[in-house]
C-alpha cells in the first residue's frame, strides 16, 4: 500500500513538474518573442518612416509647383553639369552604364591594391568613413535610362528631373551613414519614373561592370576601371537601340520572354531598348500597382548584390491625380515609385547565434496581394536559408525532413493565418497577446513549440493613419529539450 501511495505521489509530482517546466518555457517563448518583435518592428518602422519621408519629398519635387529655376543656385540655371567657363561642377552625377566618370576616382587609390580591389564594391560606400576614395565615390549619385547612356542625349525636361531628384542626395546619404548599428539597414535609396523609366540612385552605382549580359565581347565587355593602351576605358559600344536588336522580347537577364504573337508579361520588355533593364519591370516597382502609399516587397534576389533582400516602396501620385483619401491611390497609376532596399544579413546573423537544435527564430513575409490565391510565405531571414535564392518557408523549414509531404501539409493546416491576405487597417492598434499564435510544429519528426507574432508598421498623413502586418516573426523551441529537462528533474527526485 505504501509503495502504491508513493507511486501515486510520484506520478503527481512528475505531472506538476511537467506543467511547471512547460509553463516556464511558454513564458520564455512569450517574453523572448515580445522583446524580439519590438526590436524588429522598430527597425522596420524606421525604414518605413524614411521611405515615406523621401517618397513625399520626391512627390513634392516632381510636382509642378516646385519650379526648377527656384531650386538651383548656379547663375545660368541650365540643367548641365558645368556652366560656361566653370571648372567646378554644378552637381555630381554618373551614368550607371558608363565608366569614364564612374572610374575617375580610382586614381586616388595610387598603389593601394586593397583600395583598387574594393573600388567596384558598392557596399563599401556604406562604410566610407574608413576609406577616403569610397567617401568621394559616395558624393556621386547615379542615373540610368534604358534608351540613352549619355547625359547629352537627354532632353531638357529629363535633365531637370534628374537635377531636382539630386537635391535629396545629401539627406539620403546622411541617413545611410548614421545607421551603422541598426539590425535592418538601408543599402540603396532610389526611384524610377513611370513616364519614361528614368532611374535615380543616391549613391555611386555601376551596372555595366556586373551585368552578365553586357559583359560579353559583342557589347564591348568585359568592363573594368583599368584603362586601355589608348588611355580610355572599355565602354559599351552601342549608343542607340536602333543599332542592334535592342533586347526586344527579352527580360532583364537577356532571356527570351516572348515574341510578337506572345508578348512578355511586362510590356516594356516588348520594346527595343539600349540596355536590358527597365526598372518598371522590377518586382518592387510592379508590386506598387495595386497598393497605396507604402508597402514592402516579397523577398527577391537583388540584381546587383545577388543576395536576398526586400524593398520598401512609396507610390508617388502627383497632386493633380490625388483625391480626398490616399487610399484611393489603389486605383491610380503611379507617377513614380520611390524605394529603399533593406539589408537582412545582420538580422540573419542575429538569428544564427542560437543553437538550432534547441531553439531558433525566423522571419517570413505576409500576403498583401488580394489577387494571389496560392500564397506561400517567403523567407526574409532564417538560419538555414540560402541567402542567394528566393525560398519559401516550406522549402527551408522542411529541407531535411524524411516525412516531408506529411509535415508540410500539417504545417500549412496549422499556419493558415500566414497565408491570409493582410488588409490595411484604418488605425494603429498595438499588437496584443491575442494577435499571436502558439502551435506545435513537427519538423523531421521532432516537435517544436512555436509562437508566431506579427510585425506591424504604420504610415499615413496628418489626417489619415493606416497599419498593416508586413511580416511574421517566429520563435521555436524543441519539445525534446523540454522533455529532457523534465526527465532531469524526475531523475533527481
Amino acid at each position: 500500500m505504501v509503495i502504491l501511495m508513493l507511486k501515486f505521489y510520484q506520478v503527481q509530482v512528475e505531472q506538476q513538474l511537467k506543467e511547471y517546466v512547460l509553463k516556464r518555457y511558454n513564458m520564455y517563448l512569450g517574453f523572448a518573442s515580445l522583446s524580439e518583435r519590438m526590436i524588429i518592428t522598430q527597425q522596420f518602422q524606421k525604414i518605413t518612416s524614411i521611405t515615406q519621408t523621401f517618397g513625399t519629398l520626391t512627390q513634392n519635387l516632381m510636382d509642378q509647383k516646385f519650379n526648377f529655376d527656384e531650386l538651383v543656385s548656379w547663375e545660368d540655371k541650365q540643367p548641365e553639369r558645368y556652366s560656361k567657363g566653370q571648372v567646378k561642377p554644378n552637381f555630381l552625377i554618373v551614368n550607371g552604364y558608363q565608366l569614364k566618370d564612374y572610374c575617375g576616382l580610382i586614381k586616388f587609390c595610387y598603389q593601394n591594391q586593397t583600395c583598387i580591389d574594393n573600388y567596384n564594391d558598392y557596399s563599401q560606400q556604406l562604410y566610407n568613413f574608413v576609406d577616403y576614395v569610397q567617401y568621394e565615390k559616395s558624393q556621386y549619385s547615379t542615373w540610368t535610362y534604358q534608351m540613352a547612356n549619355d547625359y547629352d542625349q537627354l532632353n531638357n525636361e529629363q535633365k531637370q528631373f534628374i537635377v531636382k531628384m539630386d537635391l535629396q542626395q545629401v539627406f539620403g546619404v546622411s541617413y545611410i551613414f548614421n545607421q551603422q548599428n541598426d539590425i535592418i539597414q538601408a543599402t540603396g535609396i532610389y526611384l524610377a519614373r513611370q513616364s519614361d523609366g528614368i532611374y535615380y540612385q543616391i549613391l555611386s552605382y555601376n551596372q555595366i561592370t556586373i551585368d552578365s549580359v553586357l559583359s560579353q565581347p559583342q557589347f564591348g565587355g568585359p568592363y573594368s576601371c583599368q584603362v586601355n593602351r589608348n588611355g580610355s576605358y572599355s565602354e559599351y559600344i552601342y549608343t542607340n537601340a536602333s543599332q542592334f536588336y535592342g533586347f526586344q522580347y527579352q527580360d532583364d537577364s537577356g532571356e527570351t520572354c516572348g515574341d510578337i504573337n506572345n508578348p512578355c508579361s511586362c510590356p516594356y520588355h516588348n520594346m527595343k531598348r539600349l540596355t536590358p533593364i527597365d526598372w518598371r519591370c522590377r518586382p518592387w516597382y510592379q508590386q506598387s500597382d495595386d497598393i497605396f502609399y507604402i508597402t514592402f516587397s516579397q523577398s527577391y534576389v537583388d540584381i546587383s548584390s545577388k543576395t536576398v533582400c526586400s524593398t520598401s516602396t512609396f507610390k508617388v501620385v502627383l497632386s493633380q491625380n490625388t483625391t480626398a483619401s490616399i487610399i484611393d491611390q489603389i486605383n491610380q497609376q503611379q507617377d513614380a515609385v520611390y524605394a529603399t532596399d533593406i539589408d537582412l544579413k545582420h538580422l540573419l546573423s542575429r538569428f544564427a547565434l542560437s543553437e538550432q537544435s534547441i531553439d531558433y527564430s525566423y522571419l517570413v513575409s505576409t500576403n498583401i496581394d488580394s489577387k494571389t490565391t496560392d500564397f506561400i510565405p517567403q523567407v526574409l531571414a532564417h538560419p538555414q536559408m540560402n541567402f542567394t535564392q528566393e525560398q519559401t518557408i516550406l522549402e527551408v523549414e522542411f529541407s531535411d525532413s524524411m516525412n516531408k509531404d506529411f509535415e508540410i501539409e500539417n504545417y500549412k493546416n496549422l499556419t493558415k493565418f500566414l497565408m491570409m491576405t493582410q488588409q490595411v487597417k484604418r488605425d494603429f492598434k498595438p499588437i496584443s497577446i491575442t494577435d499571436t499564435e502558439q502551435i506545435t510544429i513537427t519538423k523531421n519528426s521532432q516537435e517544436y513549440l512555436t509562437i508566431f507574432t506579427p510585425i506591424q508598421i504604420c504610415f499615413g498623413t496628418l489626417t489619415e493613419q493606416f497599419s498593416i502586418y508586413i511580416a511574421y516573426y517566429a520563435k521555436a523551441i524543441s519539445l525534446e529539450k523540454i522533455d529532457q529537462e523534465i526527465q532531469s528533474y524526475t531523475f533527481v527526485q
